[in-house]
């Protein structure tokens, strides 16, 4: 039960409120964000205005921010409430910054642990008959755009949001310029991932700059329903398209890239996020410390014993 010193969720008028600063903020910072980060923050803004629009924010005490974090812990997993405080904490971050409050009142709050970072990645099997599925497909991006995020580990929106002006065809590179944590980065283009894109440049249409663009030529693809069909029609169970991303990453992993390398393949700005693929970068690690201790100390007895074995 909370103390009688809490400030009741319902308190009254006073400016300025809760909704004048979410307003704010959707107005002049979030667009800078990316547009799937758009999308959840306004989620969380819907029903915090709905509920606490007109509270003042004097009330967002740490006192209050406890009892809301209870209040939408029902129904919602650890996840999901990590995610609803971490998002209002940049928001109270930004009104400290723009002079709206004097300090973040999330910073004495404490957060549900952040999940176990998923990693599920498509097996030999599950990537031949996912890739013949969107051969198939009804949409003639989609077979080129799931090799390519495959081969690079690229956001379905990064991918779908390309101009021809982002690729260089001769040198093997793409260049995405709206990333989600806003830093460009370039990610080299091989194999058939480039064959594919270097045949699809052919049909590129006088006047239009989008990569991948709608019928009218002047917005970009919608392939979510496509990608729907092949996964259904490929068998897949419990994969959704950024998990192409995933099974990039697991690739490389499985391949011998360090976690540092596949960080820079992915535009990782923190290595807390490759840390999930490190399992599978065991047997690598195993080669790398073996070869060190062979040059600093030499073959083991053991090996020593069987050399001379093999050699009479």
């Amino acid at each position: 039960m909370m103390p009688d010193t809490t400030i009741p969720l319902s308190q009254g008028l006073q400016r300025p409120t809760v909704g004048d600063l979410l307003e704010a903020y959707g107005r002049t910072y979030l667009p800078q964000l990316a547009p799937q980060t758009q999308i959840h923050h306004r989620v969380v803004f819907r029903r915090l205005c709905r509920h606490y629009g007109d509270l003042p924010l004097t009330a967002i005490t740490p006192a209050w921010l406890r009892q809301w974090r209870e209040e939408i812990s029902p129904g919602h997993t650890l996840g999901t409430v990590r995610q609803y405080l971490v998002t209002l904490s940049g928001v109270l971050s930004w009104a400290v910054e723009d002079g709206w409050l004097v300090e973040n009142p999330m910073r004495q709050v404490r957060r549900p642990p952040e999940p176990p970072g998923r990693v599920r990645f498509l097996s030999p099997d599950e990537r031949q008959r996912l890739l013949c599925a969107c051969q198939q497909s009804a949409n003639a991006y989609l077979y080129v755009i799931v090799v390519i995020a495959l081969s690079t580990g690229c956001r379905r929106n990064e991918l779908c949001r390309l101009r021809w002006q982002d690729v260089d065809l001769e040198r093997g590179l793409l260049r995405l310029v709206k990333t989600k944590n806003r830093q460009p980065r370039s990610v080299p283009l091989v194999g058939l991932a480039l064959e594919l894109l270097r045949a699809h440049a052919v049909t590129q249409r006088a006047g239009v700059d989008w990569l991948f663009p709608r019928a009218d030529g002047q917005r970009p693809v919608l392939i979510e329903q496509a990608w729907r069909t092949a996964r259904t029609r490929a068998g897949l169970v419990d994969f959704r398209f950024h998990d192409l991303r995933h099974t990039c990453a697991s690739y490389l992993a499985l391949n011998g890239a360090t976690l540092l390398e596949i960080a820079e393949v992915l535009g990782h700005k923190k290595m807390d996020m490759t840390r999930r693929y490190a399992h599978l970068t065991d047997t690598h690690l195993r080669g790398v410390v073996d070869r060190m201790t062979r040059t600093v100390f030499g073959a083991s007895e053991q090996e020593r014993f069987y050399a001379q074995t093999d050699g009479q």
